[in-house]
């Protein structure tokens, strides 16, 4: 049955779920890092900085156009989780299917929509007339291959769904490893490739993305198909479809909010000048990792509580949180240590200009405050998801973001120069954390009468 190849996250040490599964998800995050700079260094030293600010606006452009494909794949594993917690492969399967059916015409629809606007939205974004043009054929070779992109994910938020985390990670290394070899041969045109330049970066991960697709496809059939159960005995279920759509499309929100919410407070940055831009670019590195943690330890907390909601295990959840809020507690004291101590060590990695590292000195004394109150707002809205209930998540960002971080950001930007807007960035994870906190504590998250929820589950796996 399909079940055998799901990890029971009901049972057991619920620390050990959480660091099983989140460890693979933080090590995913730093290859992703690492295959994002490996771009970035191929294209930049030997392309020049025309090319390399073709890359970087492009980012923006493609984070937005994935953000709803991205919220549908975490429904799939909400999904997917909460039956393997019920332990119905019959529901599993139908999830499965009709989840692919959404993520093929969302994605077919967004990259069609992406190439075709393309232009037209890197002339809203006041892309510089100069690189428009390589940003737009970078663009559109990346949109074209989006739907392997949406496949391999697909894929994985099932795996991960099933308490499977490490096998994507697998696939994930080995497209990284052909993204990393291609570059170069495909940018410079070594032995018989062709020198493609700009494009041959944007080729080499679309080749790389389709083969973490083929080869977690090819596992995914061979591991997970043969329960028994097969997509000619499935049908198309519009209560899924609307399940999906009701978990998937807040968390596609929320992802866009947080991208417009960076790039106007970027604008913010920006109008203190190249010094200002540049100490925040290098100072966020620590961030960054900080923030690779606290959603590693999300994605396990989400998959648990999923899996634990379809068990109708209510203490399984609450054991769940305690453990991820006294991780990210540590964690988050970690990076805050390192941001108030050792301020010049990190930034000093980064670049040798004082002025720099004095703006950058004061960025990181602030957010050093801040690294707890967001992982801890992370990780609760992770229980939150996992039980399905994602609007308040979403809405939670949209205070934090639209209105507390950026309205600060402007009113103190005033008196307060560039540390104006360091300060409302802290602030507003504080905000954050409360209102998610608050949130669960009133219980509203739960689905009606949690300890029969499985019966209910089940239920949802005979209509």
């Amino acid at each position: 049955m399909l079940d055998k190849y799901a990890r029971d996250l009901t049972r057991g040490n619920m620390l050990a779920h959480i660091l099983n599964f989140s460890v693979p998800m933080f090590i995913g995050n730093i290859l992703q890092s690492i295959n994002t700079a490996m771009d970035g260094i191929w294209v930049g030293r030997f392309l020049g900085p025309g090319a390399l600010g073709a890359v970087a606006v492009t980012f923006p452009v493609i984070f937005l156009l994935v953000s709803l494909v991205m919220g549908l794949a975490m429904a799939t594993t909400v999904l997917v989780s909460q039956y393997a917690g019920a332990k119905n492969p019959k529901k599993i399967m139908e999830t499965i299917y009709n989840s692919f059916i959404l993520l093929s015409v969302a994605g077919f629809l967004i990259s069609a929509a992406g190439i075709i606007f393309n232009k037209a939205i890197l002339q809203m974004m006041n892309v510089p007339p100069e690189i428009i043009s390589a940003a737009s054929g970078y663009l559109v070779i990346l949109l074209g291959g989006l739907i392997f992109l949406f496949g391999y994910n697909g894929i994985s938020a099932v795996l991960k769904g099933l308490g499977d985390p490490r096998t994507p990670l697998l696939f994930l290394a080995v497209s990284v490893a052909f993204n990393i070899i291609l570059d170069p041969f495909l940018i410079l045109g070594l032995g018989f490739f062709p020198e493609l330049g700009l494009y041959g970066a944007a080729l080499a991960t679309v080749i790389s993305q389709f083969i973490a697709f083929l080869a977690s496809f090819a596992y995914f059939a061979k591991n997970t198909m043969t329960a028994g159960l097969h997509f000619r005995d499935l049908k198309y279920s519009k209560e899924l479809m609307v399940r999906t759509l009701k978990i998937g499309i807040p968390t596609g929100v929320q992802a866009t909010v947080i991208a417009m919410a960076s790039m106007f407070l970027g604008s913010i940055i920006n109008s203190f000048g190249t010094l200002a831009v540049a100490a925040y670019g290098i100072a966020t590195s620590l961030d960054k990792m900080a923030i690779a943690v606290a959603m590693s330890i999300t994605a396990a907390v989400t998959t648990i509580t999923a899996q634990n909601i379809g068990a109708g295990n209510e203490h399984n959840i609450k054991e769940t949180l305690k453990w991820s809020w006294l991780l990210v507690i540590a964690t988050g004291t970690l990076f805050s240590s390192l941001a108030l101590f050792f301020p010049e060590l990190i930034l000093g990695m980064f670049t040798k200009d004082q002025s720099i590292i004095l703006v950058g000195k004061q960025y990181l004394r602030i957010a050093a405050l801040s690294y707890i109150p967001l992982s801890i707002g992370y990780v609760t809205n992770g229980v939150l998801r996992g039980a399905g209930d994602t609007f308040p998540a979403m809405l939670f960002t949209m205070i934090t973001l639209w209105g507390v971080r950026v309205p600060l950001a402007k009113l103190f930007a005033v008196p307060m120069g560039v540390s104006g807007v360091w300060l409302a960035i802290a602030a507003s994870s504080f905000i954050g954390m409360l209102l998610s906190t608050t949130y669960y504590a009133t219980g509203r998250w739960k689905p009606k009468h949690l300890t029969t929820i499985r019966a209910a589950v089940h239920q949802w796996g005979r209509t």
